[in-house]
């Protein structure tokens, strides 16, 4: 099969680990890159490289030795490259530094002994039988220096190290591994030449000749292992696989968590204050109310007329309001979806149905309130308030303040304060900002308008009402109608025990 050109495509093949440290002199000596061995784990995929395939620049300098195939992270550059029938050697020189003496340690140790080619392809072809590209050109671009190779079962094959401790002998170790593929040859070869590179008058070596069997298993716990301790060899020397590979979410899985909270008003203190617990049955509330009431005075006796007034009513009575809100959805939410949707619209138009009530019950109020006159500071205007509802016989059960005033009351001192509040322990309840006081309830309002106050008597004012939710089908289009209806009303039984004033700056002296 003839060689047909190809676009240039960048290759990172890590061969069997070869190496020949000599920390004295600064250099490693190893295979650069094997000919005539398959390797199917890079990251071009299964690959040969053909005899004299790789070429490179003729300043070897340019060269590099990186670790990992990190562009950032160069330990060394190559002084001398050799074709042999095993493939291409290298020597690399390993200059002075912190990187450089871990570099040389980690590959005299064993740690990260592994070579591995960045060579861009410039022309190849398939195998005959289609399970291999066949490299016939290629330009070398980098050396890396890696902890695990392409091929798995060819491990070290010659380490000698200059530098040993004092008084012991130098130590040269071979280990001769059975080579992947058609590697075997090559790989003795390989351990050969570079055992006489890296000491040309060491005795011949001793051959262990026990080949270590990797297993599914242990290959696996490798890579984990090159993983967790950040190696990027694993990524050098074999194929990448990377999550934005598993795009189909077969093992990356989204952990579904459902409607996501967000904050929401809820609170009805206005509306829980004057709700007498019963449901709204019809659209107008009726009752009556003294438009002269019955009078009392002194009485002489002895058969003399007794005091009497005229005395009268008037009917009382308010129209009920409705509000609603509703949804057409796709009935395929209903058939195939989760649920849980239909809920979470349920609850959050019943929240917001909620708050509008709240609204509707602080703005009737105030319109049928009684006007005390404005206060300079806040605890004048509570003692005001309460001399009213003393006056009349009612009982203050709620203070609600605008936004600035409640700040100016949970800045107040103890002292500050009348003694019917101070009188026991006032506990605020931070999570929905409210104080209790014996029955007295004191609570922000972000309704009224800056410096407002509104107080009543919980007798004064009675709220009812009756909300439904309603699932309908729409037939001819398919849908689902979702929808919430609401009925309420807000009588005010006595206006004389609603109080509203306002806080209002002193006027400067002179």
């Amino acid at each position: 099969m003839t060689d047909d050109t190809t676009p240039v495509e960048h290759v990172e093949l890590a061969h069997a680990p070869g190496l020949a440290v000599d920390a004295e002199a600064r250099t490693i000596t190893g295979l650069v890159l094997p000919y005539g061995v398959l390797a199917k784990r890079t990251s071009a995929g299964a690959i040969l490289f053909r005899a004299g395939s790789l070429q490179h620049h003729p300043d070897l300098k340019r060269v590099k030795l990186l670790i990992d195939h990190d562009q950032t992270r160069s330990v060394g550059y190559c002084t001398r490259l050799d074709q042999t029938d095993a493939g291409v050697l290298g020597t690399f020189h390993v200059p002075d530094g912190a990187d450089g003496d871990d570099a040389l340690a980690k590959a005299r140790d064993g740690v990260r002994d592994g070579l591995s080619v960045g060579a861009d392809l410039l022309m190849k072809h398939q195998a005959a039988d289609g399970s291999h590209a066949v490299v016939t050109r290629s330009h070398l671009n980098e050396v890396s220096l890696v902890a695990l190779p392409a091929f798995g079962d060819a491990r070290v094959v010659t380490v000698h190290a200059s530098q040993h401790p004092q008084g012991e002998p130098p130590m040269t170790t071979t280990e001769t591994t059975e080579a992947p593929e058609t590697g075997t040859a090559v790989q003795t070869a390989t351990g050969q030449a570079l055992q006489a590179a890296a000491n040309p008058h060491a005795p011949a070596p001793y051959a262990q000749t026990t080949t270590p069997r990797v297993t599914a298993d242990l290959a696996c716990s490798a890579i984990a292992a090159a993983y967790n301790q950040g190696a990027g060899a694993v990524m050098a020397a074999l194929s990448d696989v990377v999550p934005a590979d598993d795009a189909g979410k077969g093992y990356l899985r989204d952990e579904w968590l459902g409607e996501f909270w967000s904050a929401s008003k809820t609170a009805t203190p206005l509306f829980d204050l004057f709700n007498d617990g019963k449901d709204l049955v019809g659209m107008k509330l009726k009752g009556w109310k003294w438009e002269n009431r019955p009078q009392v005075a002194d009485y002489a006796g002895n058969k003399a007329e007794i005091p009497s007034n005229e005395v009268s009513t008037v009917p009382a009575e308010v129209d009920a309001f409705r509000y609603a809100g509703g949804w057409d959805i796709d009935r395929i939410f209903v058939d195939l979806g989760d649920s849980e949707m239909v809920e979470a619209l349920f609850r959050a138009a019943t929240e917001d149905a909620r708050r509008y009530l709240e609204a509707k019950v602080g703005t009737a109020l105030l319109a049928a309130a009684t006007a005390v006159p404005a206060q300079t500071d806040l605890p004048t205007a509570l003692a005001t308030i309460g001399l009213q509802a003393a006056t009349i016989g009612a009982n203050v059960s709620v203070f609600s303040f605008a936004g600035d005033v409640w700040s100016q009351f949970l800045a107040l001192g103890r002292d500050a304060l009348p003694w019917w509040v101070t009188a026991e322990t006032a506990p605020v309840n931070i999570s929905d900002t409210s104080v209790k006081v014996g029955n007295v309830t004191l609570v922000p309002n972000t309704n009224l308008a800056a410096g407002t106050i509104l107080a009543a008597d919980r007798r004064a004012a009675r709220a009812r009402r009756k909300q439904v939710r309603v699932n309908a089908i729409d037939l001819p289009k398919g849908g689902v109608d979702l929808g919430v209806f609401g009925y309420a009303a807000i009588l005010v039984e006595d206006a004389r025990a609603l109080w509203k004033t306002s806080i209002t700056a002193p006027t400067p002296e002179g």
